[in-house]
């Protein structure tokens, strides 16, 4: 099992990278969407730590998938 075939071991790093890469995008779209929340929520003074809160909780699961 040591010695793979090359070809099997490019398309195995082939799909590490694409799912590196989906990764990444998801990430951006979620920090994107903190940012808007964030944006949104300072209009509001008010409430802004509360849900500042339930945003940073929210992410680590975002994280670990």
């Amino acid at each position: 099992h040591l010695f793979q075939p090359m070809s099997l071991q490019a398309s195995s790093v082939h799909l590490v990278e694409q799912e590196t890469a989906s990764y990444q995008q998801s990430m951006n779209r979620q920090m994107q969407h903190t940012m808007n929340a964030i944006t949104a929520t300072q209009s509001q003074n008010h409430h802004g730590q509360k849900n500042w809160l339930v945003v940073t909780s929210a992410m680590p699961g975002h994280l670990l998938r």
